[in-house]
Order: structure tokens, then C-alpha cells, then sequence
């Protein structure tokens, strides 16, 4: 326990220092859900929030972990720890608390704003959403895990990364509605990561009707585990 706490701790503070950090994460989505409110008005706050709350989890693991990694591995900080009693294991689990750290504070903000703005709006179904939540943290650290343990190059992550987390905000829902999109749009938008979340978001902040959450947990469930295995087989230390 000591040394995850200590290994978190290493963790977290290199997190903080990377441009695309605790500021860029906490901050970006909160800046995006007030400026949508602010253009389109209080209409509009029920179809955004979803959306931006799973923005917020794509980005902590998207633009934050794989990066973090990757400079870690750039860095040879990782090769130092492979002579040490430090598993990779340690490194996956403290990856993920520093995840699910930032996540959580930047959720907690927008979440807060919806309700000071119009808590009639919002019917959280907390039990399932808090569920949904640490699913959905799992779901995009073992995407992030995967692409920053078959990529090394921090250049190529980033580019790589940055071109999917765009191409999620635009066709999953965070920043047209679903319904809006033609038929075909929107059945291409179910295979992206972020889709899935927002839809299972969606349903549990406005209780509207979701038939197919079980296909969503069997997509992001079997998605993480190839993600995992495939992450941990590929993984290296420099």
C-alpha cells in the first residue's frame, strides 16, 4: 500500500506538470459546457452535459495518461523503475487513481453548475451513474494504456490521440446531438468509445430511456479487456 501511495503521489505530480494536464482536463470541458450555455442558452444545458462529462474522462486518458507515459518512457523514468521493486502493475493502478483524480474533480465542477443553474433539468440516478462512471474510467485508461504501450514516440501519440479525441467530440454526441445526425452518421458514431459513454451518461443524468445499456456494457467490457491484454503484451519499459 505504501508503495502505490507513493508510486500515485510520483504520479500525480508529473501529470500536473505536462501542458496537457490537470489544467487542460479540469478546465476545457467546464470552459465548453459555459460557453455552449452562454451561446445557445439554458436550453440546451440537459443534451450538453452528458457529453461533456464524458469528454472529460476521454481527455484525462486520451491527452493525459498516454502522454504521461509516453514521457516517462522518453524520459527513462521508466527503465529506472524497472530496476526497482516496481511492478508495471504499480505503474497501470497509480495511472488509473491519477485518472479517475482528475476526472472526478472536473465531473464534480460541471455537475455543480448544472445544479446551480437548473436543478430541474437533472434526475441523476446516482447508483447507476456512479457505476457508469468508474466503467467509463476503465474504459478510456485501457484505450490510453493500449495506445501509449504500442506507440512509444510521444510526438506520434500525441498526434494520434489528439486526431481521435476530435474526431469523438465531433461525432459522439458531446458536441451535435445523435438525434440530429443522418441515420448513417450515427450508426458509424456507435463504434466510437466516447459514444457509448455519453449515451450511458445520458440516461442516467435525464432518466431518459436507454434499451441497449447492456450492449454498451458488452462493448466497453469486452473493448477494455483486448485493450488491457493487448496494452500489457506490448508494454515496454523504454
Amino acid at each position: 500500500m505504501k508503495k502505490l501511495q507513493a508510486m500515485t503521489l510520483c504520479e500525480l505530480k508529473t501529470f500536473i506538470r505536462e501542458p496537457m494536464g490537470a489544467s487542460f482536463i479540469i478546465f476545457f470541458p467546464l470552459i465548453m459546457f459555459i460557453s455552449t450555455l452562454i451561446l445557445q442558452g439554458q436550453k440546451v444545458l440537459s443534451s450538453t452535459l452528458p457529453g461533456n462529462l464524458g469528454m472529460t474522462i476521454a481527455a484525462a486518458g486520451l491527452l493525459g495518461v498516454t502522454i504521461n507515459l509516453a514521457v516517462n518512457r522518453e524520459n527513462r523514468v521508466l527503465k529506472r523503475f524497472q530496476t526497482t521493486s516496481v511492478s508495471a502493475l504499480l505503474i497501470i493502478i497509480s495511472d488509473f487513481i491519477v485518472l479517475c483524480i482528475f476526472s472526478l474533480a472536473g465531473i464534480v465542477l460541471q455537475v455543480l453548475l448544472a445544479f446551480l443553474i437548473s436543478p430541474k433539468d437533472l434526475m441523476i440516478n446516482l447508483t447507476l451513474f456512479t457505476i457508469d462512471l468508474l466503467i467509463a474510467s476503465v474504459y478510456f485508461f485501457s484505450l490510453a494504456f493500449f495506445i501509449s504501450s504500442y506507440i512509444k514516440n510521444v510526438k506520434s501519440i500525441h498526434a494520434i490521440t489528439s486526431t481521435l479525441f476530435t474526431i469523438m467530440l465531433i461525432f459522439s454526441g458531446t458536441t451535435f446531438p445523435l438525434d440530429s445526425m443522418p441515420l448513417f452518421t450515427r450508426c458509424v458514431s456507435s463504434i466510437l468509445p466516447l459514444t457509448q459513454v455519453n449515451l450511458l451518461f445520458r440516461n442516467d443524468l435525464l432518466a431518459i430511456p436507454y434499451q441497449y445499456r447492456w450492449i454498451s456494457y458488452l462493448y466497453i467490457v469486452i473493448s477494455s479487456l483486448l485493450f488491457l491484454i493487448i496494452g500489457k503484451r506490448t508494454f515496454k519499459w523504454e
